[in-house]
């Protein structure tokens, strides 16, 4: 399509079943139709831009129009030798960002989360840099990914990786899978005496959650939660500053065996009356 003249654009659609006519046709349009409009092969590049699209249904991986118009401009190179067009070369239409780590174990009372690599993920080293090394390849974790592994809102996200190895390709910042390990691990605090018959194999953040909700739910005032509700009687993790969750299955223990819950139920009910 020339620049100059967006009216004048030439399109060839081609079906999964025509690719082998595909070179031909590419060639009538550069030969027959561009390259006598412009008149000097080397301004090509100034004159036209190529876009390029695929079928959603048939994904193909290798860009060959790409690697043809390369072909065309510059015979005497590689288009391999091209680190930005390589990356387009090998990068898949489709190709989602994410989805590149599994959970090898959920959170429970008694561990933290651990993350492992997906291995059928999305990553490829040479998409973003040949010299990747083996600790950049690590970087596999997306920040839309972080509410889900912490538990925490996205807004809450960026104090937490911003401490993170990370790695940045021309598509997106991906971070370090054992710096969120790490992370997990650092943020959990198990309780060193556990209380009796409080099963803390309960597994997922189903049964994990916050002061405010604990509060309701005990009937004590947010004044007197910390005496009532803290490291020396319950697990947590703290993920989010100034906003640790609370395993349930030992808030639920001390609402029935708690004596200072007791008397801080009995503050706030003393304190409505009056």
């Amino acid at each position: 399509t020339p620049v100059d003249d967006i009216k004048n654009a030439w399109e060839i659609t081609l079906h999964p079943e025509d690719g082998k006519h595909f070179r031909k046709n590419l060639d009538k349009i550069l030969y027959d139709i561009v390259y006598p409009q412009i008149g000097d092969k080397s301004q090509l590049k100034h004159h036209i831009m190529l876009h390029i699209s695929y079928s959603k249904k048939h994904l193909i991986k290798e860009k060959t129009a790409l690697f043809k118009y390369y072909n065309f401009l510059y015979p005497s190179q590689n288009v391999l030798e091209n680190q930005l067009l390589y990356m387009v070369v090998k990068s898949n239409p489709e190709r989602r960002i994410g989805g590149n780590y599994i959970i090898k174990r959920k959170i429970t009372g008694l561990n933290c989360m651990v993350l492992g690599i997906n291995e059928n993920n999305n990553l490829e080293a040479d998409d973003a840099n040949i010299h990747m090394t083996e600790e950049d390849e690590r970087c596999i974790l997306i920040k839309e990914e972080m509410p889900e592994i912490f538990n925490v809102s996205y807004n809450s996200v960026e104090p937490i990786i911003k401490m993170f190895k990370s790695f940045t390709t021309p598509r997106t910042t991906y971070y370090s899978i054992d710096s969120a390990n790490k992370y997990l691990e650092k943020g959990f605090h198990a309780l060193k005496t556990q209380h009796d018959k409080v099963d803390y194999t309960q597994e997922g953040y189903d049964y994990w959650t916050h002061r405010s909700l604990i509060s309701n739910k005990l009937n004590i005032s947010h004044n007197c939660f910390d005496k009532c509700v803290n490291y020396t009687n319950c697990t947590y993790i703290s993920y989010c500053e100034n906003k640790p969750q609370y395993y349930v299955p030992d808030i639920d223990f001390l609402s029935k065996n708690s004596q200072e819950i007791r008397r801080a139920q009995h503050r706030k009910l003393k304190y409505k009356n009056n």
